[in-house]
């Protein structure tokens, strides 16, 4: 079955990545992790969304050898100043490929994701669903 069969093609192979990365397959070059991206990017026509982000470029950022573009770092900053993002992992993601990446975020955005972060750290339960919110 073609990836564009499934409903959400971008998060299957998000998935897939995260996967490969968590069994210890990484790309072996830049230019080999270029084409993750670009997998990642091509593989559906629609938009990228928060979720998307989170994992997606999560896994990239996991890597040492991808380099991001100008147009990814838009993607973090507009995926990081959401105001539906309100799960504690899509925050901690966003701090942490923002600050990797040096993508900067504007400081009431930063405050609110190390809120969000910081305040579901036990103390208020289980964190929220996260919800593929379109950037």
């Amino acid at each position: 079955m073609p990836l564009t069969a499934y409903s959400n093609p971008r998060f299957s192979v998000a998935m897939l990545l995260a996967n490969c990365v968590g069994m210890g397959l990484r790309p072996e070059s830049p230019a080999e992790a270029q084409q993750w991206f670009e997998l990642l990017d091509n593989c559906s026509s629609q938009s990228w969304t928060l979720q998307h982000v989170a994992v997606g470029l999560g896994t990239l950022a996991r890597l040492n050898n991808y380099t991001p573009t100008p147009e990814v770092r838009a993607l973090i900053l507009e995926a990081a100043t959401l105001e539906a993002l309100q799960a504690q992992d899509d925050a901690r993601i966003m701090l942490e490929i923002s600050g990797k990446w040096g993508v900067a975020l504007p400081a009431e955005a930063q405050k609110r994701l190390e809120l969000i972060r910081d305040e579901r750290l036990g103390r208020r339960g289980k964190t929220r669903t996260r919800q593929p919110y379109a950037l």
